[in-house]
């Protein structure tokens, strides 16, 4: 058995399992299911084992191997807790359920909490925010008007642009280190002149120069901090995808709104809470990822995947929020990562079962204390602390408090956060920066 540790939060190794280590808790799982199986046909605890095996040898060995497997990556890793599933590799891939009986070996690769915190070095990122200005609500209203529009995919950039129609382009940009952005042109901003993608099709490929890509300098950051311009020759652009809009009706809307009309008022409203929306997403990603990138943060794509299948795989067939995109869920699994290296070094990141129930009791009193019957349930609180304790369990399950925990804990590691390297700095951008961001 080997452990190399790649990376301060990367563990790789070997966990070898001889025959001799598995074989009789395999054989003696096998004779329990032979001795309970209650099979058509078999007297009860007389099923032959030749037929267990070739039925259940597979799925029990398995189980068997990673049982054993856990135990000795727990036991390799010295108390280093894991973060999210680790990637393995069997050797051989084929399980083999019945004799001779082959040795197994696991190849590994784990993330697990780092011996020490890792450090961030330099500023924290500004954070942006907009001031709307009144005829900004002019570009507000065609950006909405083509957002409910009906759309239309193209199989190439027009040679000139529609007078009915506002046109959309995806298009990517490739970075040193393999990275690979995706911006938009869209016709009612214009970020760079038409003429470079005129007549393009769907794959096409351009050189821009870089500075039209000052435009999109802050939605870039959100993914790649070090991002510039000015430090590039050119700038290779492919089309990934043309789409015409098109506007939908003001009278469409009001409908669509359900309003009489749409008035100043409305437009106003609606601009500040959408800008709202798109600044705290953009402020979000920009913060995690400078930070992540300063301290030198990425999670392996192939544990960042197994650990993004198994996610999906416990959301399937329930009635939940829209599942996180895998690039927001490797954000969100190297974050905590950052915050688990800080884990047994900032006072008070670890949130003890009576401080999440006082938090949890807040949200439940104020949830029923908007009924007469939840009233009448919070006043037997005060003198039965079980009656209190069973609410609790009641309104949320193991795996919800857990989730609950995560996000008291992640609330704390950010407020440590700017605590310590704050506070950030504030930019001001313009409307068409904001929506090229969301688009």
């Amino acid at each position: 058995m080997s452990v190399t540790f790649v990376k301060p939060y990367v563990a790789e190794g070997r966990i070898e399992i001889p025959v001799e280590k598995y074989g009789p808790t395999y054989k003696e799982n096998l004779r329990a299911l032979r001795r309970a199986a209650q099979l058509p046909g078999f007297r009860p605890g007389h099923v032959p084992t030749e037929y267990i095996r070739s039925r259940f040898g597979k799925e029990t060995l398995e189980r068997v191997l990673t049982e054993i497997f856990r135990e000795e990556l727990d036991r390799t890793l010295s108390g280093r807790p894991q973060i999210g599933i680790p990637f393995i590799k069997r050797e051989p891939a084929e399980l083999v359920p019945e004799p001779p009986y082959p040795d197994y070996a696991f190849n590994f690769k784990a993330l697990v909490r780092p011996a020490e915190p890792l450090r961030f070095q330099g500023a924290l990122p500004p954070r942006y925010t907009h001031e709307t200005a009144h005829e900004e609500i002019a570009l507000f209203q065609r950006y909405i008007r083509m957002l409910m529009g009906e759309r239309q995919s193209l199989p190439e950039v027009p040679a000139e642009l529609p007078a009915d129609s506002e046109l959309y382009v995806k298009l990517s940009l490739p970075l040193p280190g393999e990275e690979i952005v995706s911006f938009s042109w869209v016709s009612f901003i214009a970020p760079f002149p038409y003429t470079y993608l005129a007549g393009k099709k769907v794959g096409d490929e351009f050189e821009l120069p870089p500075s039209h890509l000052m435009p999109y300098v802050e939605a870039i950051r959100a993914v790649v901090p070090d991002f510039s311009p000015l430090s590039m020759e050119k700038a290779t652009v492919q089309v990934r995808a043309v789409n015409a809009f098109t506007p939908v009706s003001d009278e469409k809307l009001a409908e669509i709104f359900k309003l009489p009309e749409l008035n100043e008022e409305f437009w106003r409203t609606l601009l500040a809470r959408e800008v709202d929306r798109i600044l705290d997403s953009l402020n979000l990603h920009t913060y995690r990822h400078t930070l992540l990138h300063a301290v030198g943060i990425e999670v392996p794509p192939e544990i960042a995947q197994i650990n993004y299948l198994t996610y999906l795989q416990a959301r399937a067939g329930k009635e939940q929020s829209r599942p996180l995109s895998y690039e927001a869920f490797t954000e969100e699994l190297a974050w905590r990562l950052f915050m688990e290296s800080h884990i047994d070094h900032v006072p008070d990141l670890e949130i003890s079962d009576e401080e999440l129930d006082a938090d949890l009791w807040k949200a439940l009193e104020a949830r029923l204390a908007t009924t007469e019957e939840g009233q009448s349930i919070l006043a037997q609180t005060a003198s039965d602390d079980e009656l209190k304790q069973s609410l609790l369990r009641s309104f949320l399950g193991e795996k919800e408090r857990d989730e609950v925990r995560d996000y008291m804990r992640y609330k704390r590691f950010d407020e440590w956060l700017l605590a310590t390297y704050g506070p950030r700095p504030e930019k001001a951008l313009p409307l068409q920066t904001i929506l090229l961001a969301a688009l």
